[in-house]
């Protein structure tokens, strides 16, 4: 073998060791497959969050062309959430009237606008009470909104919960008439009449693997610990009370940070994620800022009342998707699992009104460990990020010269 040609088949070697070992330090690849377009996403699927940072920040899509230069797909990573708009509504209050038993009290919007939310503030304690809502025009003919609706209070040295939340569906009347029903002069402090717009997002249920329930007589409390098979974002959890009265009682909801073994055992440190009130009047559904765990307890404070009968506990989150802009033509893989990997940056985030708004999604190929190149305890030459540019210059300069001298030859 000549001796150019020996040169050319040690620069076609070295080279891509080199653009590789960027991309080392990462525990897993995965091949996409059916990548045919500029645009495709990928939906991150359960087992995936097991193996990578919570924060998501060591994700890397690298694309392998014909050329064999190794480059990074950019991408953007977005969650499936969707997102809630409240906007206030101006209002006045024209009339307080009794008649007979009931209370009435009619507001009027300063413009007509469509709203479906009415938060009262009442200043009374302990009411269970019940109103109607209707709506009007003229003042004259009068519309049903909402009918036998129950508000109520509770405070003592145990519970301080309210529910004075009216919803009903969008309205847009000029006036609003409520009715305490049976009520001798409620004290009615104030209102707020909101329009509430819900985007809700692709909420997905995660697979349960066990939920253990158990009673602390000591602490009077009903403590559910739910675990998950996978290590996936969660951002609701609902509860399935089969009890038929009425109740209010506080939740908390927390998860496994971190555990770690000492000389009495195992400890547990739990992080709060939610505090509020389980309720007969509410739905039993409780959202709270997206957490990445296996592991949540649920509390139950029972005081002096008999334990609820819970007969399912389900947990949800929302996915994340990955946008990416492919350009060459070649084999492209998911790589993940690296520890010290930071968050890319990447010129597409600020074009994301870019992204088409139907793009094909793409699947994952069978998971490879990535085995790590072993380096010798010493640092070697090669790990100097200057001395691999002044080889690789040099062996760029021998390789002109041999193929200049073979085109010589011929």
């Amino acid at each position: 073998m000549k001796t150019g040609t020996k040169v050319l088949f040690f620069f076609c070697y070295i080279i891509p060791l080199f653009s590789h070992g960027q991309f080392q330090h990462y525990s897993y690849q995965r091949e996409l497959l059916g990548v045919a377009d500029m645009w495709h996403k990928l939906t991150l699927p359960d087992d995936i969050y097991d193996k990578v940072k919570p924060a998501l920040s060591d994700l890397r899509i690298i694309a392998i062309p014909a050329s064999g230069d190794t480059t990074e797909v950019p991408y953007i990573l977005k969650s499936d959430a969707g997102h809630t708009i409240e906007k206030d509504v101006e209002f006045s209050i024209v009339n307080k009237s009794q008649h007979g038993r009931d209370f009435y009290i009619t507001l009027a919007l300063h413009s007509v606008i469509r709203i479906n939310q009415i938060m009262l503030d009442i200043e009374n304690d302990n009411f269970d009470w019940r109103i109607d809502l209707g709506g009007s025009q003229d003042q004259k003919q009068w519309f049903v909104i909402a009918n036998d609706y129950r508000i109520l209070s509770i405070k003592n040295t145990e519970t301080n919960y309210s529910f004075t939340k009216v919803d009903f569906p969008d309205s847009e009347y000029a006036f609003y008439r409520i009715r305490f029903k049976e009520i001798d002069t409620p004290a009615f402090k104030s209102a707020r009449l909101k329009l509430r717009e819900v985007e809700d997002g692709r909420l997905v249920g995660r697979l349960v693997k066990s939920f253990k329930i158990h009673e602390e007589k000591e602490t009077e409390k009903t403590v559910i610990d739910l675990n998950l098979i996978h290590n996936v974002p969660v951002s609701e959890i609902k509860i399935q009370v089969s009890d038929e009265i009425d109740y209010y009682r506080p939740i908390s909801i927390e998860y496994l940070r971190d555990s770690f073994e000492t000389e009495k055992g195992w400890r547990y440190n739990y992080q709060s994620l939610f505090a509020g009130t389980l309720s007969s009047f509410e739905k039993a559904s409780f959202r709270f800022p997206v957490a990445m765990a296996k592991t949540y307890r649920i509390s139950i404070r029972n005081s002096d009342n008999n334990p609820l009968h819970i007969s399912d506990v389900e947990a949800s989150g929302y996915n994340y998707d990955l946008f990416m802009r492919f350009a060459d033509r070649g084999k492209y893989f998911f790589l993940y699992g690296n520890e010290d990997a930071y968050r890319p940056d990447y010129d597409l985030r600020h074009f994301e009104e870019n992204i088409p708004e139907t793009i094909m999604s793409v699947t994952l190929g069978e998971e490879r460990k990535i085995i790590p190149i072993l380096l010798p305890d010493k640092e070697p030459l090669f790990m100097n990020q200057y001395w691999l540019w002044i080889i690789i210059s040099v062996v760029g300069v021998v390789l002109v010269f041999f193929t200049i001298r073979m085109m010589k030859s011929n």
